[in-house]
């Protein structure tokens, strides 16, 4: 917001001029930053107050001097008080005008009164067509200004959402912080595990090795053992089987004897 200054206007010049013309003239100072309206004039005349509305134009010369043009058919002398309004609440007394004669002939001031009336007519239709322009812009202004409080109120939920959209993220990284915290501490533990049940497993797969090596050696030396004894077993039946043989060659000699023996004492 721009900083207010004080505002100022030094008046050189609030005059007549015949035949319906009045003119100010001054000077403004701390209008920096400022936006003018049209100039307007109220009349104070008699008991009836008169508004006039400043001529179209610039208002400020190349050397910094103000001026501005009113028409006024009246008499100077009637015109008790004068307020000269720029702006919102920048209103300016003015002393009586002044009075500024200069004579000007019959049809002259018949050509006069004519050409300001076709001007009066001209302003009258600038300042209806001005004030439908305003009244058009103020219902543009205030449906813009309807748009725009609607979406400061979208922008204010969108921000509040926004807001909460990131608060739940902060959460969640907190949250998935501490959930990775806790995957990296399994993942170690369980890590830990695996190599020791690796190493468990290799010493068990080397023992079972050790053992099947013994295993193997024991059952190849049983095998051997059992092959020389089925070799001593065998060569014992073979002998067993001699000595069978061996004596029933006997008892058959012996049978064979007795029984000549007993043949010969039967005859005998």
């Amino acid at each position: 917001m721009p900083e207010l200054t004080e505002v100022s206007f030094q008046l050189e010049r609030f005059g007549w001029t015949p035949p319906d013309r009045l003119e100010v003239t001054g000077r403004w100072s701390g209008l920096e930053g400022r936006r003018l309206g049209r100039p307007v004039l109220t009349l104070d005349v008699g008991h009836e107050k008169i508004r006039l509305v400043a001529h179209p134009g610039g208002h400020f010369s190349r050397s910094g001097k103000w001026s501005a043009l009113f028409t006024y058919d009246g008499e100077p002398e009637a015109v008790a008080r004068a307020e000269l309004e720029v702006g919102r609440r920048l209103v300016i007394d003015l002393p009586p005008p002044r009075r500024r004669r200069t004579p000007v002939a019959g049809p002259e001031l018949d050509e006069e009164r004519k050409r300001r009336e076709e001007l009066e007519a001209t302003l009258a239709e600038r300042d209806a067509e001005i004030t439908g322009l305003r009244d058009e812009a103020e219902t543009a202004i205030g449906q813009r200004d309807d748009e725009i409080e609607k979406l400061r109120a979208q922008v204010e939920q969108m921000t509040a959402a926004v807001a909460a959209a990131e608060a739940e993220r902060d959460r969640a990284q907190i949250e998935l912080a501490g959930r990775d915290a806790e995957i990296a501490a399994l993942r170690e533990d369980a890590e830990q595990r695996l190599a020791a049940e690796r190493a468990a497993a290799t010493e068990i797969r080397e023992k079972l090795a050790t053992a099947r090596e013994e295993a193997n050696t024991t059952i190849e030396t049983e095998a051997q053992e059992t092959e020389r004894l089925r070799a001593e077993l065998q060569s014992v039946r073979e002998e067993a089987e001699r000595t069978v043989a061996a004596e029933r060659a006997e008892t058959a000699r012996l049978r064979e004897e007795l029984a000549g023996r007993v043949g010969a004492r039967q005859r005998a």
